[in-house]
């Protein structure tokens, strides 16, 4: 797309092209500040000034992940809400296994409990209806879960 950019020195100008009508009714608005009112260049300096750093971290940190160091990828779509919606998604994702873990958890210490009192019906435990939480974990639970809501 365009033609091919010289890096030979760091010359003062060079022209861009904004296609992006959104962007334009952004760059109108941060014009309407005294500071950008009359200067272009100013609010194009200022946007590179907070997003290039961004832009360069993204494309050439490394991060640890399982013990090995990998680069930081840029998303497919370089917004804000899609990071959040998709770290929303995660989020919820993982409470969800662990409602499953812990229902199969506490089956397994329920039908375990029974089996230690005799009772040796594994229909209960295929059913579901041994997934309550254990009495001694209760009061726990709630207190932890209290204190991971401040």
């Amino acid at each position: 797309m365009g033609r091919k950019i010289k890096f030979d020195k760091n010359c003062g100008s060079k022209f861009i092209t904004i296609d992006d009508e959104k962007k334009w009714e952004l760059i109108r608005e941060i014009a309407t500040v005294k500071r950008y009112e009359s200067s272009f260049n100013a609010i194009v300096n200022d946007a590179l000034a907070f997003g290039l750093p961004e832009l360069h971290k993204r494309l050439f940190d490394k991060v640890q992940l399982d013990g090995e160091e990998k680069a930081v990828s840029v998303p497919k779509e370089y917004s804000v809400d899609a990071f959040y919606f998709e770290l929303i998604r995660l989020m919820k994702e993982i409470i969800a296994n662990q409602v499953v873990e812990k229902r199969l958890i506490c089956s397994i210490f329920n039908l375990l409990s029974l089996w230690a009192d005799g009772t040796r019906s594994g229909e209960n435990f295929r059913k579901g209806f041994l997934k309550d939480t254990p009495d001694f974990i209760v009061k726990d639970e709630a207190r932890l879960l209290k204190e991971a809501g401040r």
